[in-house]
């Protein structure tokens, strides 16, 4: 009776385990226990490598988070802008690799949208793009040869 989905840790390791038959069929087994072959290369690899333990699900959260940039930073980001209304995200950015050398600078589109969630950048409302069709007023054809067009390449002479 196959599993809908293997959620327990024993079921993690019978499968492993089961993989390392020379005599299995590593498709059937992973029909059988309902998981796609990348995860069951996936958790062999992970079983080889750390044993039992490294079969736990791991964190989905992100190593870093892009809002944790150290306030002193952005504040030198705020006084750069002040100072200079006119410059965008990479004359802030390129001013700031020059003040601080030693210093973590975050990504340029980092340094963008600090300044855009500051307030200094104002995103604008698209403009809609007024698409000019050649056939001004379309005619269904309503038998063959009914519509006829011409694609124009140009003038050529012809011999009389």
């Amino acid at each position: 009776m196959p599993w809908k989905e293997v959620n327990t840790m024993d079921q993690k390791i019978k499968f492993v385990i089961k993989t390392f038959d020379k005599h299995a069929n590593f498709t059937r087994l992973c029909k059988e226990f309902g998981i796609s072959t990348k995860t069951s290369y996936k958790w062999r690899k992970r079983f080889i490598e750390g044993g039992e333990p490294a079969l736990n699900d791991r964190p989905r959260t992100p190593y870093s988070n892009s809002r944790s940039i150290n306030p002193e930073l952005i504040y030198d980001i705020c006084k750069i802008k002040n100072k200079k209304k006119s410059w965008g995200a990479p004359k802030v950015h390129a001013t700031l690799v020059e003040m601080y050398p030693n210093r973590i600078i975050p990504h340029e589109r980092t340094v963008g949208r600090i300044l855009k969630r500051m307030g200094f950048i104002k995103t604008k409302k698209r403009r809609k793009v007024n698409t000019t069709e050649r056939i001004q007023h379309k005619v269904r054809a309503k038998h063959p040869n009914h519509i006829w067009t011409v694609d124009f390449k140009g003038w050529w002479y012809t011999p009389h």
